[in-house]
């Protein structure tokens, strides 16, 4: 990288470090319950993105909050989802707390297979199906 960019790197940082706390000086209690109530909502009422939507095709997907329909979306994002879908789901949600979803379900409708790309160890796996043995169906399909 030549100089010149590099300085002007600095410049733009040492600027925007300085212009957030100068902004919020500068905004009333009022206008910072307003930016802090537009940016909850915001992640609140947050849609589906556009190459997850595709695997509810019996739902309005358009529709669908993320946040209000949890479960809905980790199920079928699970069951049904390519790679590209488990990968916005563990960016979006975290690795441990879709861990913590199958294991509060106790793996219904999940298979084997896809607790283990979750990190859900063989004895675990093994213990949840002799708790109900219902739930290995789903590994003799």
């Amino acid at each position: 990288m030549n100089k010149v960019s590099e300085a002007a790197k600095l410049l733009g940082r040492r600027g925007g470090l300085k212009g957030g706390v100068a902004r919020a000086k500068a905004l009333s209690a009022r206008q910072r319950k307003q930016i802090a109530r537009r940016a909850i909502r915001a992640r609140w009422d947050e849609r589906l993105p556009h190459d997850v939507r595709d695997l509810f095709w019996e739902l309005d997907a358009g529709e669908l909050r993320v946040a209000k329909a949890k479960s809905t979306i980790f199920l079928k994002v699970l069951t049904r989802g390519r790679k590209t879908h488990k990968a916005w789901l563990s960016m979006r949600f975290g690795r441990e707390a879709v861990r913590a979803w199958i294991l509060g379900r106790q793996g219904r409708g999940i298979t084997s297979a896809t607790m283990r790309e979750w990190g859900i160890s063989e004895d675990e796996i093994r213990r949840l199906r002799r708790a109900n043995p219902a739930l290995d169906m789903w590994n003799r399909r």
